[in-house]
């Protein structure tokens, strides 16, 4: 998994170990397209198109199910981790010291936000589900005050992008 081995290369590497997890990241994405590209060639074009950008008309109400499951799941782990997960995310220092597990807490987020990819992927597609993960965050951080109000403008940006997507094209179809 790309993210574990960001994790890992975060662990044992110098400077810009974010280089390289988006070095590896490009890397997997190019060979999961050529791989997508060689089964749609057997199969039908749509099954490409459909995992990069979704399809609303392909889901299904245990595709739902799934992602409540998930989201409550989520958030339930969230609720009973979230000062230490914030105190090791961002200060990771801080956090060992305090000894807070930041190895493993860092895992349990990966984990969630794997599942959560997972569990979004055949609703939103591929390419959302990424910029879903990084323009909200990106976006709060800039308005944010404090890491509270970062955690909840960025879960209210990405649900508001997220409604507004699905309800625009209906409303203009």
């Amino acid at each position: 998994d790309h993210s574990t081995r960001c994790i890992y290369m975060r662990s044992v590497s110098g400077p810009a170990p974010d280089t390289l997890c988006w070095v590896d990241r490009s890397v997997v994405l190019a060979v999961g397209s050529r791989i997508r590209l060689v089964l749609a060639a057997r199969f039908s074009i749509r099954i490409l198109e459909n995992f990069f950008c979704g399809s609303v008309l392909s889901i299904y109400g245990k595709d739902l199910l799934i992602l409540l499951v998930v989201t409550l799941l989520s958030l339930a782990c969230l609720r009973r981790i979230y000062n230490r997960a914030m105190l090791a995310s961002f200060h990771p220092q801080l956090a060992e010291v305090r000894g807070v597990p930041v190895v493993w807490l860092d895992y349990v987020f990966v984990v969630l936000v794997t599942l959560v990819t997972v569990a979004a992927v055949k609703i939103i597609g591929a390419i959302l589900v990424g910029a879903l993960l990084v323009i909200p965050a990106a976006a709060a951080r800039l308005l944010a005050g404090s890491m509270r109000s970062f955690f909840w403008l960025t879960v209210l940006f990405a649900s508001f992008s997220t409604m507004a997507g699905i309800a625009i094209p209906v409303a203009w179809d």
